[in-house]
């Protein structure tokens, strides 16, 4: 992935681990995509980001997906 996710952003008072999908290839971690919640009645895609050699295979579209289900 393009960077890392710092504990602070985890402390975050909008995020919590129910709000964050992680997609893997077995053992490695390839995608991520965070839904911050601000309040109760809305969401924002807050990131998403796919490992570089799994790009352009509908992970992100899926961990999109996901986060609107």
């Amino acid at each position: 992935m393009s960077g890392w996710l710092r504990l602070e952003e985890l402390r975050d008072p909008q995020l919590s681990a129910e709000r964050i999908w992680i997609a893997m290839d077995r053992e490695e971690p390839v995608g991520i995509v965070i839904l911050p919640v601000p309040g109760e009645r809305s969401a924002f895609n807050g990131f998403t980001g796919v490992k570089r050699d799994y790009r352009g295979k509908g992970i992100a579209r899926a961990l999109k997906y996901k986060s609107i289900e």
